[in-house]
Protein backbone atom coordinates (compact mmCIF):
# COMPACT_ATOMS: atom_id res chain seq x y z
CA UNK A 1 0.00 0.00 0.00
CA UNK A 2 1.27 3.70 -0.76
CA UNK A 3 1.35 5.80 2.04
CA UNK A 4 2.67 8.78 0.54
CA UNK A 5 4.66 9.90 -2.56
CA UNK A 6 7.81 8.13 -1.59
CA UNK A 7 6.63 5.05 0.93
CA UNK A 8 5.50 2.13 0.56
CA UNK A 9 3.88 -0.19 3.29
CA UNK A 10 2.85 -3.76 3.97
CA UNK A 11 0.03 -4.78 5.72
CA UNK A 12 -1.16 -8.07 6.52
CA UNK A 13 -4.70 -8.85 6.55
CA UNK A 14 -5.75 -11.69 8.84
CA UNK A 15 -9.65 -12.75 9.40
CA UNK A 16 -9.57 -13.73 13.08
CA UNK A 17 -13.12 -15.28 14.33
CA UNK A 18 -11.66 -15.61 18.42
CA UNK A 19 -9.43 -13.28 20.06
CA UNK A 20 -7.25 -15.89 20.83
CA UNK A 21 -7.14 -18.13 17.69
CA UNK A 22 -5.46 -16.69 14.74
CA UNK A 23 -6.99 -17.99 11.40
CA UNK A 24 -3.75 -17.72 9.20
CA UNK A 25 -4.81 -19.80 6.76
CA UNK A 26 -8.11 -21.77 6.74
CA UNK A 27 -7.05 -24.61 4.36
CA UNK A 28 -4.61 -25.52 6.95
CA UNK A 29 -7.03 -25.11 9.62
CA UNK A 30 -9.71 -27.32 7.66
CA UNK A 31 -7.08 -30.26 6.58
CA UNK A 32 -4.10 -30.27 8.91
CA UNK A 33 -5.81 -30.73 12.59
CA UNK A 34 -2.72 -29.86 14.60
CA UNK A 35 -0.50 -27.15 15.87
CA UNK A 36 0.04 -24.98 13.08
CA UNK A 37 4.08 -23.22 13.35
CA UNK A 38 3.55 -20.73 10.22
CA UNK A 39 5.75 -17.94 9.29
CA UNK A 40 4.22 -15.31 7.10
CA UNK A 41 6.83 -14.22 4.54
CA UNK A 42 5.78 -10.28 3.44
CA UNK A 43 8.89 -9.62 1.18
CA UNK A 44 12.54 -11.06 0.16
CA UNK A 45 13.62 -9.60 3.45
CA UNK A 46 11.95 -12.01 5.15
CA UNK A 47 12.30 -14.95 2.68
CA UNK A 48 16.31 -14.66 2.95
CA UNK A 49 16.20 -14.29 6.81
CA UNK A 50 13.71 -17.53 7.21
CA UNK A 51 15.90 -19.44 4.50
CA UNK A 52 19.48 -18.53 5.81
CA UNK A 53 18.30 -19.73 9.04
CA UNK A 54 17.67 -22.81 8.35
CA UNK A 55 20.37 -23.59 5.63
CA UNK A 56 22.70 -22.67 9.38
CA UNK A 57 20.71 -24.88 10.92
CA UNK A 58 22.97 -28.24 11.75
CA UNK A 59 21.01 -31.69 11.98
CA UNK A 60 22.64 -32.28 15.02
CA UNK A 61 22.17 -29.40 16.79
CA UNK A 62 19.69 -30.23 19.63
CA UNK A 63 21.80 -33.25 20.43
CA UNK A 64 25.39 -31.58 20.90
CA UNK A 65 23.21 -29.02 22.77
CA UNK A 66 21.52 -31.94 25.48
CA UNK A 67 25.14 -33.29 25.79
CA UNK A 68 26.79 -30.03 26.51
CA UNK A 69 24.17 -29.54 29.13
CA UNK A 70 24.92 -33.11 30.38
CA UNK A 71 28.12 -32.63 30.77
CA UNK A 72 28.39 -29.75 32.47
CA UNK A 73 25.98 -30.80 35.22
CA UNK A 74 27.92 -33.90 35.58
CA UNK A 75 31.53 -33.29 35.86
CA UNK A 76 32.80 -30.11 35.63
CA UNK A 77 30.39 -28.12 37.75
CA UNK A 78 30.19 -30.38 40.76
CA UNK A 79 32.05 -27.44 42.74
CA UNK A 80 29.26 -25.03 41.52
CA UNK A 81 26.42 -23.80 43.66
CA UNK A 82 22.69 -25.64 41.95
CA UNK A 83 21.62 -21.78 41.76
CA UNK A 84 24.62 -21.15 39.37
CA UNK A 85 24.24 -24.82 37.28
CA UNK A 86 20.39 -23.06 36.39
CA UNK A 87 21.83 -20.18 35.36
CA UNK A 88 24.25 -21.67 33.02
CA UNK A 89 21.42 -24.05 31.66
CA UNK A 90 19.27 -20.61 30.94
CA UNK A 91 22.33 -18.94 29.05
CA UNK A 92 22.98 -21.91 27.26
CA UNK A 93 19.45 -22.35 25.93
CA UNK A 94 18.70 -18.88 24.95
CA UNK A 95 21.83 -18.09 23.29
CA UNK A 96 22.39 -21.89 21.37
CA UNK A 97 18.94 -22.99 20.71
CA UNK A 98 16.23 -20.60 18.64
CA UNK A 99 13.66 -22.22 20.11
CA UNK A 100 14.36 -21.32 23.29
CA UNK A 101 12.05 -17.54 22.66
CA UNK A 102 13.45 -15.51 25.53
CA UNK A 103 13.93 -12.28 25.86
CA UNK A 104 16.55 -10.33 27.48
CA UNK A 105 14.56 -9.02 30.31
CA UNK A 106 13.16 -12.50 30.49
CA UNK A 107 16.39 -14.00 31.02
CA UNK A 108 17.46 -11.67 33.65
CA UNK A 109 14.42 -12.08 35.37
CA UNK A 110 15.13 -15.96 35.48
CA UNK A 111 18.83 -15.67 36.48
CA UNK A 112 18.03 -13.48 39.54
CA UNK A 113 15.85 -16.34 40.24
CA UNK A 114 13.01 -13.39 40.73
CA UNK A 115 9.43 -14.20 41.50
CA UNK A 116 6.83 -14.22 38.90
CA UNK A 117 4.88 -11.38 38.24
CA UNK A 118 0.57 -11.11 37.88
CA UNK A 119 -0.94 -8.88 35.59
CA UNK A 120 -3.09 -6.23 37.34
CA UNK A 121 -4.74 -5.62 34.21
CA UNK A 122 -5.34 -7.85 30.68
CA UNK A 123 -4.17 -5.91 28.29
CA UNK A 124 -2.89 -2.39 26.79
CA UNK A 125 -4.22 -0.64 23.62
CA UNK A 126 -1.91 1.00 21.24
CA UNK A 127 -2.77 4.16 20.42
CA UNK A 128 -1.45 5.54 17.21
CA UNK A 129 -1.30 9.69 17.49
CA UNK A 130 -1.49 10.63 14.03
CA UNK A 131 -4.06 9.69 11.31
CA UNK A 132 -3.89 6.49 9.38
CA UNK A 133 -6.08 3.50 7.82
CA UNK A 134 -6.55 -0.08 7.92
CA UNK A 135 -7.17 -2.88 5.69
CA UNK A 136 -9.11 -5.28 7.08
CA UNK A 137 -11.60 -8.62 5.75
CA UNK A 138 -15.16 -7.80 7.49
CA UNK A 139 -16.95 -10.12 8.77
CA UNK A 140 -19.90 -9.86 6.76
CA UNK A 141 -17.93 -10.85 3.49
CA UNK A 142 -15.40 -12.77 3.11
CA UNK A 143 -14.70 -11.88 -0.36
CA UNK A 144 -14.60 -8.38 0.74
CA UNK A 145 -11.01 -5.80 1.35
CA UNK A 146 -12.17 -3.10 3.29
CA UNK A 147 -10.18 0.38 3.29
CA UNK A 148 -10.90 2.01 6.45
CA UNK A 149 -9.74 5.72 8.16
CA UNK A 150 -12.40 4.64 11.37
CA UNK A 151 -9.62 4.90 13.97
CA UNK A 152 -8.87 6.13 17.65
CA UNK A 153 -7.49 9.06 16.46
CA UNK A 154 -10.43 9.64 13.87
CA UNK A 155 -13.63 8.96 16.83
CA UNK A 156 -11.20 12.08 18.90
CA UNK A 157 -11.22 14.66 16.06
CA UNK A 158 -14.90 14.24 14.97
CA UNK A 159 -16.26 14.21 18.47
CA UNK A 160 -17.42 16.95 18.19
CA UNK A 161 -20.22 16.65 15.01
CA UNK A 162 -23.49 17.09 15.18
CA UNK A 163 -24.61 13.82 14.62
CA UNK A 164 -21.73 11.65 17.40
CA UNK A 165 -24.31 10.16 19.90
CA UNK A 166 -22.77 10.31 23.09
CA UNK A 167 -24.05 7.31 25.99
CA UNK A 168 -24.54 7.87 29.37
CA UNK A 169 -22.30 10.09 31.61
CA UNK A 170 -20.96 12.20 28.72
CA UNK A 171 -22.22 15.61 27.63
CA UNK A 172 -21.06 17.51 24.92
CA UNK A 173 -18.68 20.25 26.83
CA UNK A 174 -17.02 17.03 28.99
CA UNK A 175 -16.25 15.59 25.63
CA UNK A 176 -14.82 18.86 24.02
CA UNK A 177 -12.67 19.63 26.61
CA UNK A 178 -11.12 16.30 26.64
CA UNK A 179 -7.68 15.60 25.75
CA UNK A 180 -6.25 12.92 23.89
CA UNK A 181 -5.18 10.82 25.76
CA UNK A 182 -7.73 11.30 28.11
CA UNK A 183 -10.26 10.17 25.44
CA UNK A 184 -8.65 7.08 24.72
CA UNK A 185 -8.29 5.55 28.08
CA UNK A 186 -11.74 6.38 29.29
CA UNK A 187 -14.61 6.91 26.65
CA UNK A 188 -15.29 3.74 24.19
CA UNK A 189 -15.87 4.65 20.21
CA UNK A 190 -18.03 2.37 17.90
CA UNK A 191 -18.22 3.66 14.50
CA UNK A 192 -22.17 3.20 13.20
CA UNK A 193 -22.43 2.36 9.61
CA UNK A 194 -25.87 4.17 8.22
CA UNK A 195 -25.11 4.08 5.38
CA UNK A 196 -22.59 1.36 4.28
CA UNK A 197 -20.51 2.00 0.82
CA UNK A 198 -21.13 -0.75 -1.94
CA UNK A 199 -18.16 -3.23 -2.68
CA UNK A 200 -16.57 -2.93 -6.34
CA UNK A 201 -15.47 -5.87 -7.52
CA UNK A 202 -11.37 -5.36 -8.32
CA UNK A 203 -10.57 -5.99 -11.49
CA UNK A 204 -9.22 -9.15 -13.03
CA UNK A 205 -11.16 -11.20 -10.37
CA UNK A 206 -14.20 -12.72 -10.06
CA UNK A 207 -15.47 -12.55 -6.33
CA UNK A 208 -12.87 -10.20 -4.46
CA UNK A 209 -14.21 -6.77 -4.08
CA UNK A 210 -12.87 -3.80 -2.30
CA UNK A 211 -14.93 -0.88 -0.44
CA UNK A 212 -14.68 1.82 2.05
CA UNK A 213 -15.43 2.93 5.39
CA UNK A 214 -15.23 6.64 5.76
CA UNK A 215 -16.60 9.89 7.91
CA UNK A 216 -19.49 9.87 4.95
CA UNK A 217 -20.94 6.26 5.65
CA UNK A 218 -21.67 6.58 9.58
CA UNK A 219 -21.77 8.14 12.88
CA UNK A 220 -19.57 7.72 16.34
CA UNK A 221 -21.30 6.57 19.52
CA UNK A 222 -19.29 7.46 22.83
CA UNK A 223 -19.64 5.54 25.75
CA UNK A 224 -17.98 6.25 28.84
CA UNK A 225 -15.85 3.14 30.06
CA UNK A 226 -16.46 1.79 33.47
CA UNK A 227 -12.92 1.17 33.71
CA UNK A 228 -9.76 3.39 33.26
CA UNK A 229 -8.10 1.41 29.95
CA UNK A 230 -4.41 1.31 30.01
CA UNK A 231 -2.97 2.45 26.87
CA UNK A 232 0.86 3.20 25.24
CA UNK A 233 1.30 5.32 21.73
CA UNK A 234 2.42 3.24 19.27
CA UNK A 235 5.65 5.49 18.56
CA UNK A 236 7.67 5.65 21.81
CA UNK A 237 9.67 8.32 22.46
CA UNK A 238 12.38 8.54 25.45
CA UNK A 239 13.80 11.79 24.80
CA UNK A 240 15.95 14.99 26.64
CA UNK A 241 13.02 17.36 27.70
CA UNK A 242 11.30 18.67 24.37
CA UNK A 243 11.85 22.52 25.63
CA UNK A 244 15.38 21.85 25.02
CA UNK A 245 14.94 21.08 21.44
CA UNK A 246 17.64 24.19 19.62
CA UNK A 247 15.25 25.49 16.82
CA UNK A 248 16.52 25.18 13.51
CA UNK A 249 16.89 28.19 10.97
CA UNK A 250 17.70 27.16 7.63
CA UNK A 251 19.32 30.35 6.43
CA UNK A 252 21.60 31.13 9.61
CA UNK A 253 22.77 27.87 11.97
CA UNK A 254 22.51 24.79 9.83
CA UNK A 255 22.15 23.52 6.08
CA UNK A 256 19.66 20.90 7.27
CA UNK A 257 16.33 21.28 5.20
CA UNK A 258 14.54 18.04 5.59
CA UNK A 259 13.37 16.65 9.09
CA UNK A 260 15.93 13.12 8.33
CA UNK A 261 18.80 15.78 8.19
CA UNK A 262 18.56 15.97 11.61
CA UNK A 263 20.79 14.22 13.72
CA UNK A 264 18.54 11.26 15.68
CA UNK A 265 18.22 12.45 18.88
CA UNK A 266 17.11 16.05 17.51
CA UNK A 267 14.35 14.56 15.64
CA UNK A 268 12.80 12.37 18.57
CA UNK A 269 13.10 15.39 20.78
CA UNK A 270 11.58 17.39 17.97
CA UNK A 271 8.76 14.62 17.54
CA UNK A 272 8.28 14.83 21.58
CA UNK A 273 7.12 18.08 20.89
CA UNK A 274 4.08 17.40 18.73
CA UNK A 275 3.61 14.23 20.30
CA UNK A 276 3.07 16.08 23.29
CA UNK A 277 0.60 18.56 22.08
CA UNK A 278 -1.38 15.88 20.46
CA UNK A 279 -1.98 13.64 23.48
CA UNK A 280 -2.37 16.23 26.09
CA UNK A 281 -4.01 19.53 25.29
CA UNK A 282 -7.06 19.64 23.65
CA UNK A 283 -8.15 19.98 19.64
CA UNK A 284 -10.53 19.18 17.20
CA UNK A 285 -11.19 18.26 13.48
CA UNK A 286 -7.41 18.84 12.80
CA UNK A 287 -4.26 19.34 14.45
CA UNK A 288 -3.29 22.09 12.22
CA UNK A 289 -6.62 23.78 12.35
CA UNK A 290 -6.44 23.84 16.24
CA UNK A 291 -2.78 25.05 16.40
CA UNK A 292 -1.62 26.83 13.56
CA UNK A 293 -3.05 29.72 11.94
CA UNK A 294 -4.09 30.36 8.40
CA UNK A 295 -1.16 31.98 7.40
CA UNK A 296 1.03 29.22 8.76
CA UNK A 297 -1.40 26.57 6.76
CA UNK A 298 -1.28 28.08 3.38
CA UNK A 299 1.99 28.19 3.75
CA UNK A 300 2.17 24.40 4.77
CA UNK A 301 -0.21 23.61 2.08
CA UNK A 302 1.86 25.40 -0.64
CA UNK A 303 4.08 22.32 -2.59
CA UNK A 304 6.33 25.51 -3.55
CA UNK A 305 7.12 26.76 0.23
CA UNK A 306 7.06 23.48 1.70
CA UNK A 307 9.60 20.31 0.33
CA UNK A 308 8.16 17.83 2.26
CA UNK A 309 4.37 18.14 1.87
CA UNK A 310 3.99 14.91 0.50
CA UNK A 311 6.29 13.22 3.66
CA UNK A 312 4.74 11.81 6.67
CA UNK A 313 7.37 14.08 8.97
CA UNK A 314 8.25 17.41 8.20
CA UNK A 315 10.97 19.86 9.58
CA UNK A 316 9.19 22.80 9.01
CA UNK A 317 5.55 21.73 9.83
CA UNK A 318 6.88 19.75 13.39
CA UNK A 319 8.66 23.55 13.39
CA UNK A 320 5.94 25.44 14.03
CA UNK A 321 3.84 23.18 15.93
CA UNK A 322 7.43 23.68 18.32
CA UNK A 323 6.50 27.15 17.95
CA UNK A 324 3.17 26.78 19.83
CA UNK A 325 4.85 24.21 22.21
CA UNK A 326 7.40 26.91 23.31
CA UNK A 327 4.63 29.44 23.54
CA UNK A 328 2.31 27.01 26.03
CA UNK A 329 5.51 26.40 28.07
CA UNK A 330 6.18 29.97 28.88
CA UNK A 331 2.41 30.41 29.71
CA UNK A 332 2.98 27.83 32.38
CA UNK A 333 0.92 25.20 30.41
CA UNK A 334 3.00 22.34 30.12
CA UNK A 335 3.10 19.15 32.34
CA UNK A 336 1.16 20.81 35.18
CA UNK A 337 2.45 19.13 38.68
CA UNK A 338 0.52 15.70 38.99
CA UNK A 339 -0.90 15.58 35.73
CA UNK A 340 -0.67 12.75 33.49
CA UNK A 341 1.23 14.78 31.51
CA UNK A 342 3.74 15.34 34.03
CA UNK A 343 4.15 11.54 34.89
CA UNK A 344 4.89 10.88 30.92
CA UNK A 345 7.94 13.38 30.60
CA UNK A 346 9.20 12.23 34.13
CA UNK A 347 9.39 8.46 32.49
CA UNK A 348 10.51 9.68 29.33
CA UNK A 349 13.55 11.71 30.15
CA UNK A 350 14.73 8.53 32.95
CA UNK A 351 14.48 6.55 30.46
CA UNK A 352 16.37 8.68 28.45
CA UNK A 353 18.97 9.06 30.78
CA UNK A 354 18.89 5.02 31.27
CA UNK A 355 19.37 4.34 27.71
CA UNK A 356 22.56 7.04 27.84
CA UNK A 357 23.85 4.75 30.67
CA UNK A 358 23.55 1.69 29.30
CA UNK A 359 25.58 3.26 25.85
CA UNK A 360 28.33 4.42 27.77
CA UNK A 361 28.91 1.06 29.95
CA UNK A 362 28.70 -0.68 26.10
CA UNK A 363 31.36 1.50 24.56
CA UNK A 364 33.54 1.08 27.92
CA UNK A 365 33.18 -2.66 27.37
CA UNK A 366 33.84 -2.83 23.84
CA UNK A 367 37.00 -0.67 24.46
CA UNK A 368 38.08 -3.51 27.65
CA UNK A 369 37.94 -0.39 29.98
CA UNK A 370 36.87 -3.49 32.85
CA UNK A 371 39.57 -5.11 32.52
Amino acid sequence: MQVNAKQMETRILMRRTCDRVANLNRYLLRYLRSNHDVSVLVDSAHKLRYATKYCAKSGKHEELLNSMIDELNKGSTNSLPPNTKQVLSHLLLADCSHRAFMSKPELAYKVMNLPDVTKSFANVDIVGFYQRANLQVPYDDEYTIEYSDRTDYSAYAERCRDDTVLGRGLTKESVEDMCFNDFVETVQHKWINAKPAEPLVIEGTRKQKFRTQNVRSGYWRLTWCKRRKHIRPSTVLHTAPAIDYEFVEHSKTTTQTTFFDLPIEKRHQLYRSYYELMMYVPWKNTPDESFLSPNVRAILENSDSHAEIDSRHSLQRLGEFFKVYQQLFSDGRVALPGSSWQRDNQFSYSMFLVNQHNREIHLDRVSNKFC
